[in-house]
This record gives structure tokens, C-alpha cells and sequence, in this order.
């Protein structure tokens, strides 16, 4: 979406993408390309950003996309988003 909200917030939307051939798709990998496009887009950003929100249209993904998510995949994200959120927190510095 263009532009930042009134809190100065980057709005993503995502949209998952079936297809029977990427059953067998790796999981790090995909979360790892996303993380690495929200680096791209921090680093391209031209003002400052005071956070992030994912929205995602999940309404093609099945039981067997889910599976993918095991719990030690899951930690490995949330621990990313965490150091991630926490260097951000310390080096944002708001321009209005």
C-alpha cells in the first residue's frame, strides 16, 4: 500500500499462492525471502517507520500448508521478529 498510516505504520499485503507443484516447498526458505524483502524495503525506505503490519489472504491454504509451520520453525520466526523489532525500536528515530 502506498504510503505509511497515521501512526506511521508500513501496511504489506500478501497473498499466498497455490499450486500443487510447491507442495514440497521449503518453509525457511519462503519465510527467509520475506524477511529478507522487509530488510530491502527498511532499507529503502525514505522516511521513518514506526513498525510493520502483515496482512496476509490465507483463504487458499490448507491443512497440508499449515503442516509446513512445525514449532521449531515457528520459534526460529518469532525469535527473528523479536531481535528484528528490538534493533528497530533502538535505532528509529521518528522525523515529525
Amino acid at each position: 500500500m502506498p504510503g505509511l498510516t497515521p501512526k506511521g505504520l508500513r501496511v504489506s499485503v500478501m497473498r499466498a499462492h497455490v499450486d500443487e507443484s510447491h507442495l514440497n516447498y521449503n518453509v525457511s526458505d519462503g519465510i527467509k525471502l520475506v524477511l529478507m524483502i522487509g530488510d530491502i524495503r527498511l532499507k529503502e525506505e525514505e522516511t521513518g517507520v514506526a513498525g510493520d503490519v502483515f496482512i496476509l489472504d490465507a483463504s487458499i491454504v490448507t491443512a497440508a500448508h499449515v503442516a509446513k509451520f512445525t514449532p521449531a520453525v515457528l520459534k526460529k520466526l518469532f525469535v527473528c521478529i523479536q531481535v528484528s523489532d528490538k534493533f528497530l525500536r533502538c535505532s528509529y528515530k521518528p522525523t515529525a
